[in-house]
């Protein structure tokens, strides 16, 4: 009996609890701050909360187009995320034939005995150690920016 007491004591004393009033006061820095109970050195004011009234029913019509903005957005984001996946897919192969050409490149400057470029006439100018250097520094660069 006492048991039951207690519980009927406890839940009249809950809305009580869950009234409790929502102070408001500025802190030193001037920052403005909410709470249950507010700090002993700060001047706090009680704020009155309203309370909104319930939302009207929606109707048939209403929900309709609910669920029709729904299904649009949601085939908006499959649609973004295919583009999305397509475009990856698309940056993934043009890194793949760019590695391929990187390391074919680097290939071919590792096994000839010496690199030319062509001058303005078409003939062969042959590199210098110096520019043999730079364009194996530049090839070997290209791999590891495309193969990883």
């Amino acid at each position: 009996m006492k048991g039951i007491m207690v519980f009927v004591a406890l839940l009249f004393a809950a809305p009580l609890v869950y009234a409790q009033g929502v102070y408001k006061w500025v802190d030193a820095q001037g920052q403005v701050h909410y709470g249950e109970r507010p700090p002993e050195e700060a001047a706090a004011t009680e704020v009155t909360i309203k309370n909104s009234p319930p939302p009207a029913p929606l109707t048939q019509q209403d929900r309709t187009a609910n669920t029709q903005r729904v299904l649009r957005a949601f085939e908006e984001e499959r649609m973004q995320k295919q583009q999305n996946e397509a475009k990856a897919a698309e940056e993934a192969a043009q890194r793949q034939r760019n590695c391929a050409v990187a390391r074919d490149r680097l290939q071919r400057y590792q096994s000839a005995g010496y690199l030319y470029e062509l001058d303005k006439n078409g003939e062969r100018r042959v590199l210098n150690d110096a520019q043999h250097t730079s364009e194996m520094r530049i090839a070997e660069a290209e791999v590891k920016k495309y193969c990883k």
